[in-house]
């Protein structure tokens, strides 16, 4: 689209050329029709202000920037650019981040993660795919099921987990 764009551009300045020339040959009175778009179309593209949107980061963004070491994370609770976007201020590895196009592995890799949270089988996050983080609804209670994970974090929507906790490798 945004080669188009420059085409449609390119293709309307040619046919704009034409039409002031035949304005300007014309008499005085086109020529001040023909200035007056100039003038016009001169302020149309000065350039403007691109419009800014402030993104308010929830604490658990700033507390995951904090945290040690690079392990994984999984964030159940928001959508996939929101999601991208966090990373880039906590810079943690993601589950289930944005690729243009899906490998067969890649999918196969993410249904494999999807079906170990459905069966809430917490524990193999971290020890099979070193995923140590995971951001759910505040509604959701892990430690019940796995006493020894610990909630790092927890508000009115979301609670944080830390999934290392409970995974300890035998010896």
């Amino acid at each position: 689209p945004v080669r188009m764009m420059v085409m449609t551009m390119l293709s309307a300045a040619v046919i704009s050329a034409i039409g002031f020339k035949v304005l300007f040959r014309e008499s005085t009175g086109k020529r001040v029709v023909a200035g007056l778009l100039l003038i016009i179309i001169f302020i149309e593209y000065l350039p403007k202000p691109i419009p800014a949107s402030k993104i308010t980061l929830p604490p658990y963004v700033n507390l995951l920037k904090d945290l040690p070491d690079n392990k994984g994370i999984v964030d159940t609770t928001i959508g996939d650019a929101l999601a991208l976007y966090y990373q880039t201020i906590h810079e943690k590895p993601m589950a289930f981040g944005y690729v243009s196009r899906i490998p067969r592995s890649v999918n196969k890799r993410d249904e494999e993660l999807k079906q170990l949270i459905r069966d809430k089988k917490y524990i193999l996050l971290y020890r099979d795919y070193n995923i140590r983080y995971f951001i759910t609804d505040a509604d959701t209670d892990m430690v019940n099921e796995y006493p020894s994970i610990r909630t790092l974090y927890q508000d009115t929507k979301v609670k944080l987990y830390d999934l290392a906790t409970e995974y300890k490798p035998q010896r």
